[in-house]
């Protein structure tokens, strides 16, 4: 899966930093059973589809809904570039060893939160 763009986006409810993300392709529920071995999933069916929340604990939330191109990703207060781009290297894993480095960052990174 391919990132093909991010933007800040505007929520006057939620006061953390969050961004969309469209990518390469619809989300299909394999890509979100690879996301979830990284995080914790919160939710279940939508009247959309299949809606997801994924909560990656200290760091992000990531939500969207199956069969869209696009989703989007509510960071902690006081994230920075770092925790961007880790959700960019999450995003984009297309292998095994990819997946297994980026699981790796995430639990460094909420430990020490």
């Amino acid at each position: 899966m391919r990132v093909l763009s991010a933007k800040p986006s505007e929520d006057c409810f939620i006061k953390d930093m969050k961004f969309q993300y469209i990518l390469s392709s619809p989300i299909d529920a394999e890509y979100v059973d690879y996301l979830c071995r990284m995080g914790v999933k919160k939710a279940g069916k939508d009247f959309k589809g299949s809606f997801f929340d994924i909560d990656f604990p200290n760091l992000f939330r990531l939500k969207g809904i199956i069969g869209l191109n696009e989703l989007r990703i509510v960071f902690r207060p006081g994230s920075d570039d770092s925790m961007r781009k880790l959700a960019l290297e999450i995003l984009e894993a297309s292998s095994e060893k990819d997946e297994e480095s980026a699981s790796k960052k995430i639990k460094s990174l909420a430990r020490n939160k």
